[in-house]
């Protein structure tokens, strides 16, 4: 933590009237430790002043930002407008290319080293506990990195650090509860399955009545959108990696960067690593909030009902605007129905693009991406396919929609996040929607009803608006215990 010394850190938020200081990440200085605060990203220092005490008050190597400690959810772009807290970004100049010391380790490059410069041992344990960072995931514009490398780069620089000691002792308690299910799994008896079988395809029966095709749901996501705004106005950093953020750590990377590995959420002293060119860019919310409102302005005229879920991406129901430009086109509501699915699809897919070139003439050139689907789940897991500046339709039928969700990993649900992503495939063999489905009946025998419920759910590419406030309530009812924490782990949307 760079505190008041400006040594290269966690930056630390202003402290308010009353409220404790906080650390961005898990720090070590000589006398304070930072603890992890129950249900927020952020982390209260136990101590007093960081510059009280003995030593340079440097942070111990390398403490980890632990930006998605809520496990279950990956933090985006809009993750500091979304706590209301703007960062303090410590870099020796804006808009100046970073250069420090490599100790002339090119392998810790991601794309540059060679096989023969690397530790074996240590790309191992990397690639052993990526699971542990939110930030070893891979973002769009990321396909072709070495992800052997970044993983490697991940665990030298946190190894020693409390936040790798603290997830490591997680990660054992997780270790726990999936020995207790690979023995609860041994128990599944053929006379458990039969019955099982009949339960669960009653559930599916039951739960198939609720798709619903005919809705148009389209999530808009602007591309890398706080650099994207940094990039608009000073045109020289486009071709160069550039992140906004500091050493502390990184908010958003553009695509130059995020082809090193550098990406959002990762700490800045980790991504100069990867990329010793990186260009930090002090955060502006200002102009992020202006560009924002005007972007909001052009989808309004689509949907005025539309919900911002952070500055940089939007939900959108565009089943009326639709409808009303396929009537306009043609005699009867009725060429909706049958044999127009095509037609549908292919309104859906021109309101769309026409609604993204809107947003990129109101927001001074900035591309976004969208998806479109028959819900918001697929919407959203859509929207990432074409990025950047693309958009996805997922046809609008029942078969056209499980198929493409089947072909994802877990990973990309929205609600499995890195503690069930590893349960599942290493109790279950899951790492596949289609194989979530495959093996529902080993779902239903080994955890909670309300857990193997929703991952059946998502398994049908089913979804609706209430499920959210539904997941929440059961949360609440379970109460404490082992449900409770199997809710922990199994449940967040």
């Amino acid at each position: 933590c760079s505190a008041s010394t400006g040594v290269a850190g966690g930056a630390l938020p202003r402290e308010q009237k009353g409220a404790p200081a906080y650390c961005k990440y898990w720090c070590q200085y000589p006398d304070q430790t930072c603890i992890k605060r129950t249900g927020s990203p952020r982390h209260r220092l136990t101590a007093a002043s960081p510059t009280s005490g003995s030593g340079s008050g440097r942070c111990a190597g390398a403490g980890v930002v632990l930006m998605a400690e809520q496990e279950e959810e990956e933090v985006g772009d809009g993750f500091w407008e979304e706590e209301g807290e703007e960062e303090e970004v410590y870099s020796p100049e804006d808009l100046k290319p970073v250069a420090p010391d490599t100790g002339g380790d090119e392998s810790l490059r991601a794309t540059t080293a060679e096989p023969g410069d690397q530790d074996e041992s240590a790309k191992v344990e990397g690639s052993n506990t990526a699971h542990l960072f939110v930030f070893t995931n891979d973002k769009a514009g990321m396909g072709k990195v070495d992800k052997s490398k970044v993983n490697k780069v991940v665990y030298e620089m946190s190894k020693d650090s409390a936040y790798f000691a603290h997830a490591s002792s997680q990660d054992k308690k997780n270790d726990k509860r999936i020995h207790d299910l690979r023995e609860k799994l041994q128990s599944l008896s053929l006379s458990r399955r039969s019955s099982l079988a009949s339960e669960v395809s009653a559930l599916e029966i039951k739960l198939e009545k609720q798709r619903f095709c005919r809705r148009v749901c389209v999530v808009v996501d602007m591309d890398c959108y706080y650099a994207a705004v940094e990039m608009r106005d000073n045109p020289h950093l486009r071709d160069k990696p550039m992140a906004v953020g500091g050493i502390g750590m990184i908010s958003t990377a553009n695509y130059k960067a995020r082809e090193y590995g550098v990406r959002s959420a990762m700490p800045g002293f980790i991504a100069l690593k990867l990329c010793p060119e990186l260009i930090f860019v002090r955060s502006h919310f200002d102009k992020y909030k202006e560009t924002s409102d005007r972007v909001l302005t052009v989808l309004r005229q689509y949907d005025p009902h539309c919900r911002m879920m952070s500055l940089d991406e939007a939900y959108l129901d565009l089943t009326e605007e639709v409808s009303r430009r396929q009537v306009e086109e043609t005699s009867s509501k009725a060429n909706l129905e049958g044999g127009a699915q095509m037609e549908l699809e292919e309104m859906a897919s021109r309101v769309v693009a026409e609604l993204r070139a809107k947003v990129q003439e109101a927001s001074g050139g900035l591309t976004c991406s969208a998806g479109l689907a028959p819900n918001f789940r697929l919407a959203k897991i859509a929207s990432d396919v074409k990025k950047p500046n693309g958009q996805c339709i997922v046809p609008f039928h029942r078969e056209a929609a499980i198929a493409f969700l089947h072909s994802m990993p877990v990973r990309k649900v929205g609600g499995i996040g890195k503690v069930m992503e590893k349960t599942l495939k290493e109790v279950f063999g899951v790492e596949t929607v289609a194989e979530l489905f495959e093996k529902r009946l080993e779902l239903f025998h080994c955890l909670t009803p309300k857990s193997s419920h929703w991952l059946l759910r998502v398994a049908l590419a089913i979804h609706h608006d209430d499920e959210a406030k539904a997941m929440a309530e059961w949360k609440t009812a379970v109460g404490d215990g082992e449900d409770a924490a199997e809710a922990t782990s199994f449940q967040s949307v």
